[in-house]
């Protein structure tokens, strides 16, 4: 379970599940017009393609998703009571058991009343809003980037610990600073080129994505730097 906020509803939600009942839910039936070239959150790069300014990430090859427009919160912290629980939490009456129940969760207070007290950008962020994690691969055309079959995956150590790197970007920063650690072990230079085609692209987009949510967890920054010098290191001689 990772918990991220709506801003759309202004629901926690839980990032591992369908926003089932949603009428925004699916990115193919938002209006055309919806699209992520006239967003407010569409973020130019110079010279590359564009990121969505909420996820941080790249644009979602449907080209829209439920957060088009969304105004975010304004507060930086969120307090939160059963009536902001997201209805398909169905099994969720208490704020604070949803929070011990998620593996990644960040740490909570609670004010007089029993609310929960959260900072929203402690909360983990999709890839791409109103798109469940397993989908998220797709949603990007990670999975076209990178056509190496599962037998292929599981022969192939640099592989598999890419993809659990992409894992552990939702586990929280303990799965992330053990994933950073086994990759810089495994990856190197001559790996990264030898990978097969759209692998690199993606070790590459981890590394900023990972950056970017992570640009307040020192050691994780410091993992993702050293990843990067052990990757694209040149030598003198």
């Amino acid at each position: 379970m990772c918990l991220q906020w709506c801003h759309v509803r202004s629901w926690l939600i839980d990032n591992d599940m369908p926003c089932t009942g949603c009428d925004l839910r699916d990115p193919q039936l938002l209006p055309v017009s919806w699209s992520c070239a006239s967003c407010t959150h569409l973020r130019p790069r110079d010279g590359q393609a564009g990121i969505c300014g909420l996820t941080r990430e790249t644009l979602p090859l449907a080209d829209r998703c439920c957060h088009w427009r969304v105004e975010v919160a304004p507060s930086a912290a969120l307090v939160l009571s059963a009536a902001e629980l997201a209805p398909w939490l169905a099994e969720a009456t208490d704020v604070a058991e949803v929070f011990a129940a998620s593996p990644s969760a960040p740490s909570i207070a609670c004010d007089p009343t029993g609310r929960v007290i959260v900072a929203i950008d402690d909360l983990n962020v999709p890839l791409v809003y109103g798109v469940p994690a397993c989908d998220w691969d797709a949603a990007l055309g990670w999975d076209r980037c990178a056509p190496a079959t599962p037998e292929v995956m599981i022969d192939d150590v640099r592989l598999v610990a890419i993809m659990t790197a992409l894992e552990a970007l939702e586990q929280g920063a303990p799965a992330l600073e053990q994933a950073l650690r086994s990759l810089a072990a495994i990856l190197g230079p001559a790996d990264l080129a030898e990978l097969p085609e759209g692998w690199s692209q993606i070790v590459s987009q981890f590394m900023a994505l990972g950056r970017e949510v992570y640009r307040d967890h020192r050691r994780i920054v410091e993992g993702i730097d050293t990843l990067e010098r052990a990757l694209f290191a040149h030598s003198d001689g």
